[in-house]
């Protein structure tokens, strides 16, 4: 770590020389540029976000977006690893490394030094055990990841970006800013001199004069950026035979980056019409793909979608409280939410070209959508209005709930092998995540009705919540019971056996289970209203069990991708939900016994 380090600095000095302070210039076309990451092509704009993200929680710093922060990153490295850009929220981990303890945020400069002193030690931790290591260590490990991938970032261009060293006579280039490529050429000549010049005169710089000192510092230069850059891949851009390979590795199998050059030396020259050129040649001819995934970033469809909702829930609101019966205003907020919902996840599935839900991020996204969905049609088909404010509600807090889910940068994850099939994909997780939708939405009926009982809603309005009750969780019933049947053949084609009593398999089971139990003691009687209400509404506990309880215990052949840290809310949740209930239930009691009294 000392040695990449060391040898960074010392190409940050090379290239620190001036540069446009405040570019103004124009990075759609740079934006738009085709990069392989994880196993997926996706546009520089992407990237960008994945890696800001990564670094410091966010897609914006210092009034800058995540395009034009990686621009600077790439073409004025300099300037960018003085930039607070990396967020260490644990003041352990501040304390540890000699860090300002009132700061959350920090640059490239500031870092190295702490780092540096402590690279052994930490590097250390890397053979123990994952589970035996504390929040401190296990952030400390995720940091010096951070500033390897930053570093490689830093000098992803290198090789095209100026030395700020006079060069001797016999080597001039003829440019006022020399790279390393204009020089490559003459590598050999100019490392071959200087190995001479060192046997004939020693390593003392004081012995030499002029043109020898520029020829040593030359040579050293040259050595040291060629050897940092050698094995960086961290930046995959296409070359001249469509290949993805990082600039270094193009330039090692001698491929032309003169395209890059000309864009960084448009940039620090804040040079708008030549940047736009060099990036346009760069670009080459754009797939669709590539235009979506970008629009897809700048839209933010999902928030946008549950700002709708929200909006569609206070506008109802407000016009019941008038005793109004327009529900134009809130229908068509609900339908632009809708739309922007479908258009984001149909975006995903087309980039990603698989079913819309490969991950827990994805189920929520496909939960909400199905809770909408089904209170608009629950609506158009019964007039009911508490399935437009249960629906648009359970919508948009799962989609608030969503970000906190995605534990990296990326929120358009590769799948491993087991689970990209699209056809099981797209068959047993649509049916059982749908199931989990109206499984909520009849959950959040529930509590409904137990609310406007006590608020003396008409009986009328109280008979047909109970009716579209108790159908919606056959509706619920009937798709996770297909989901877990189909769930179990995809299992057997995999691996080899129906059913292995795995956490994951018994959570689907249980809400199958829940939902019969519930349906079997209403026909026989053994639950009266109030008891199939509140087991009803229960199904919220059973569903976030299911859903995302069994994934904390980290085992079985479904312990893939799962988060960590979310314990305790939902812990949170279920006792929160169990209490309000309890509480539900009990008023409805008393109000029933002071009713007979």
């Amino acid at each position: 770590m000392k040695k990449i380090l060391a040898a960074l600095l010392l190409f940050l000095c090379c290239t620190n020389i001036a540069a446009a302070a405040e570019p103004k210039l124009n990075y759609e076309s740079f934006s738009l540029l085709p990069v392989l990451h994880e196993g997926r092509v996706k546009p520089l704009d992407s990237y960008a976000r994945i890696m800001l993200r990564e670094f410091s929680g966010r897609e914006a710093v210092h009034g800058h977006g995540a395009t034009e922060w990686l621009a600077e990153v790439l073409f004025d490295p300099a300037s960018a690893a003085e930039k607070p850009v990396f967020e260490i929220t644990n003041p352990a981990v501040r304390e540890h490394f000699g860090l300002d303890k009132k700061k959350t945020l920090f640059s490239f400069s500031e870092l190295a030094p702490g780092l540096a002193a402590h690279a052994a030690e930490t590097q250390g931790l890397r053979g123990a055990d994952p589970e035996k290591l504390t929040a401190q260590q296990q952030a400390a490990l995720r940091l010096y990841d951070d500033v390897a991938i930053y570093s490689e970032l830093l000098r992803s261009f290198s090789a095209v970006l100026p030395l700020g060293i006079d060069a001797p006579a016999p080597y001039g280039t003829g440019k006022t800013e020399s790279a390393y490529v204009d020089y490559r050429s003459n590598e050999d000549k100019i490392q071959k001199n200087a190995a001479k010049l060192v046997r004939k005169k020693g390593a003392d710089p004081a012995k030499y004069n002029d043109d020898e000192k520029k020829l040593a510092a030359l040579a050293f230069a040259l050595q040291e950026i060629k050897t940092a850059g050698a094995n960086n891949g961290t930046l995959k851009i296409i070359n001249k035979d469509g290949r993805f390979l990082s600039p270094w590795q193009s330039l090692l199998q001698n491929d032309d980056l003169k395209t890059w050059q000309n864009m960084a030396v448009a940039y620090r020259a804040d040079d708008a019409e030549d940047w736009r050129a060099a990036a346009d040649a760069a670009r080459g001819k754009t797939p669709f793909k590539i235009y979506l995934e970008k629009a897809y970033n700048v839209t933010g469809p999902f928030p946008a979608a549950m700002g709708f909702y929200l909006l569609g829930i206070i506008i109802l609101a407000a016009e019941l409280y008038r005793k109004s019966n327009r529900m134009l205003f809130p229908l068509l907020c609900l339908g632009f939410g809708l739309a922007l919902h479908i258009a984001g996840i149909s975006s995903r599935v087309i980039i990603l070209n698989r079913p819309p839900v490969g991950t827990l991020y994805e189920s929520l996204l496909f939960v909400s959508l199905i809770c909408a969905a089904a209170a608009l049609a629950l609506y158009l088909r019964r007039k009911n209005l508490v399935a437009l404010f249960a629906g648009q509600g359970a919508a948009a807090f799962l989609l608030f709930l969503a970000p906190f889910l995605l534990q990296r940068g990326e929120s358009m994850e590769m799948l491993v092998a087991v689970l990209n099939t699209s056809f099981w994909l797209g068959t047993h997780v649509l049916c059982i995540t749908a199931g989990y939708g109206i499984s909520i939405l009849a959950a959040t009926f529930a509590h409904a009705w137990f609310i406007l009982r006590l608020k003396n809603a008409p009986a009328q309005q109280l008979n047909l919540l109970y009716d579209s009750i108790y159908k919606t969780t056959l509706a619920a019933l009937l798709l996770t019971g297909i989901g877990t049947i189909l769930g179990g053949i995809w299992a057997d084609q995999s691996w080899g056996r129906f059913w292995g009593w795995d956490p994951k398999e018994n959570g689907a089971l249980l809400i199958v289970l829940w939902l019969i139990w519930i349906q079997h003691g209403r026909i026989a009687g053994r639950l009266n209203r109030f008891a199939f209400l509140a087991a009803v509404a229960f199904l919220n506990v059973i569903v976030a069990l299911a859903w995302f309880g069994v994934n904390l215990l980290g085992i079985g052949l479904h312990s893939y991708g799962f988060i960590t840290g979310i314990a305790l809310a939902l812990a949170l949740f279920c006792a929160g939900e169990t209490l309000l209930i309890a509480i539900l239930w009990k008023l409805n009691a008393e109000k029933t016994r002071h009713a007979l009294a």
